[in-house]
């Protein structure tokens, strides 16, 4: 009949104007799927016509005009399945305008309906309760969601935003359980990676080193094409060291140093790298010579920025004075003080840390060697920075000034 017809020949321009979207002329496409919503208003072929039209909207930014798309959708008798996914969908768009009391509602309705989309909205709903300042009842639900649905497909999703919440809340044992819950029961999934990453950074702030860097080692050997490898094997590293292991954490640095050339953590490789160096030079002295040389290279790289280049600067010191140089140790330390003092007009906190400890230290060795102009020199920079240290810069200078006055005179009879 011509019914059937009318529909047959709506179903073919609708799939006409969907492989147009598809292959670019989004305009074109839209504009039919609007002449056929308009042509069948409240027919399961207009509004699938009008859902198309909807996410196309949604799709190239234009919400307002997506979000009338959706609420006419659930104006039609006939919308059925297309009602729950408008509703999921109004949910998003509302959120993502920080619309959170409209959210929540869409995100309530959405839920009301068992499917899918229902399981989706009852996260987003967990989401945006924490949005709207609801920490403890966004968890809350977000848990409740993963006892109801623990084979769900947003249930991985589930706890990598609780894990990720707990960490930032400081309540990291809370979160390390999330992070390997997910490792476990998804370990396929996306979110697996990150996952593994942070479950070991939860374990180190919890001072967990053998079971943060046992993350470590297996995020390196399982994801080895992840963008965050040097920033694991930097961890691991770092985990070794706490646990007092530095010919092991060298190695690692090096590994970065050698294998991730381009990454950002290179200079604080090279650093911690002579950091570990020092640390063992008491016991083999050659270790002294391999510090220096990673100091060195940071001094001169164009790459080291300016905190990490002046804290090299300031460590090479300290180990040419281990080494017994104590005149190029104080070069090195006269080099911090006035290099950082006219470097720029204002000191950022990192590099004050190391123009304040290189200032009091050559002061000190300049008294030593009673160059106490020079010192009191010294201690005039420090103590016009208003630093933290310049309280003792200051009582230094009045120390020198006392021991330099003449002793009082006698009065005769």
């Amino acid at each position: 009949g011509d019914g059937i017809a009318d529909e047959s020949r709506s179903h073919v321009r609708y799939q006409a104007a969907y492989c147009q979207a598809q292959s670019g002329d989004v305009a074109s496409a839209e504009k039919e799927l609007e002449a056929l919503a308009l042509e069948s208003p409240g027919t399961p072929g207009g509004v699938r016509a009008l859902r198309q039209v909807a996410t196309l909207r949604e799709q190239r930014g234009a919400w307002v005009e997506a979000i009338y798309a959706y609420e006419q959708i659930l104006k039609s008798p006939s919308a059925g399945r297309e009602a729950e996914l408008a509703r999921l969908h109004l949910g998003i768009l509302h959120y993502r305008q920080a619309e959170y009391g409209k959210a929540l509602a869409d995100f309530d309705g959405a839920a009301a309906t068992p499917g899918e989309s229902a399981e989706r909205a009852l996260f987003l709903k967990a989401w945006t309760l924490y949005m709207m300042g609801r920490n403890g009842d966004g968890l809350a639900l977000a848990e409740q969601f993963l006892e109801q649905h623990p084979k769900s497909s947003w249930a991985d999703d589930v706890l990598y935003w609780i894990g990720e919440v707990r960490f930032n809340q400081g309540d990291h044992a809370a979160a390390e359980v999330f992070f390997a819950r997910l490792i476990t029961e998804f370990p396929d999934e996306p979110t697996a990676t990150d996952a593994m990453f942070w479950a070991g950074r939860a374990a180190a702030m919890q001072k967990q080193y053998v079971r943060a860097m046992e993350y470590f080692s297996r995020f390196v050997a399982r994801y080895p094409a992840s963008p965050q490898i040097p920033d694991a094997l930097f961890h691991e590293a770092d985990a070794l060291t706490s646990l007092g292991r530095f010919p092991a954490a060298i190695l690692v640095f090096e590994e970065i140093i050698k294998n991730h050339p381009r990454s950002r953590l290179v200079p604080a490789a090279w650093g911690r790298k002579g950091d570990c160096c020092f640390t063992l030079g008491g016991a083999d002295p050659q270790r002294y010579t391999e510090a220096a040389r990673a100091f060195q290279f940071l001094i001169e790289s164009r790459d080291t920025p300016p905190e990490i280049r002046w804290q090299a600067e300031y460590k090479l010191a300290q180990t040419l004075e281990r080494q017994g140089d104590a005149d190029s140790a104080l070069q090195h330390l006269l080099a911090v003080v006035y290099g950082v003092a006219t470097e720029s007009g204002r000191m950022d906190a990192p590099v004050a840390v190391w123009f304040a400890r290189a200032a009091l230290d050559a002061g000190t060795m300049l008294e030593s060697r009673n160059r106490t102009p020079e010192a009191a020199a010294i201690y005039r920079k420090l103590a016009a920075a208003g630093l933290a240290a310049s309280e003792e810069a200051s009582a230094r200078i009045r120390k020198l000034q006392s021991a330099k006055a003449p002793p009082p005179r006698a009065s005769g009879s």
